[in-house]
């Protein structure tokens, strides 16, 4: 038998539509039950512990930027997708273009 993990963030999902930000995409992960009953002894959130995964990975290929991450784990702020890949062991994808742009957002607030 194989067991099945659903994962829907409904308004916390980049949607698949790309006309619309709205529209949530559902993922079915089909897990053997021994592999599920294993994972989820560990993990009992697992839809989350599958996003939060998945978001590290497509992190750290440069798939999905910090905003993206922001949006699919339904984060307020930039500070916590830092403090969430900062937990994980990620370095941030820091780049010179990122300092000019932050330099100058802070020549605007006078900062």
């Amino acid at each position: 038998m194989v067991a099945c993990a659903c994962i829907l963030w409904k308004e916390r999902c980049i949607g698949y539509d790309a006309g619309s930000e709205d529209t949530p995409m559902d993922i079915a992960i089909h897990l053997p039950d021994d592999v599920a009953t294993h994972l989820q002894a560990a993990q009992p959130d697992m839809p989350r512990h599958v996003l939060e995964s998945l978001a590290v990975a497509w992190y750290q290929s440069g798939e999905l930027n910090e905003e993206q991450i922001r949006r699919l784990l339904g984060y307020r702020t930039r500070l916590q997708v830092h403090a969430f890949l900062e937990a994980h062991g990620v370095p941030l994808r820091y780049t010179l273009e990122d300092l000019e742009q932050d330099r100058a957002a802070h020549d605007r607030l006078g900062i």
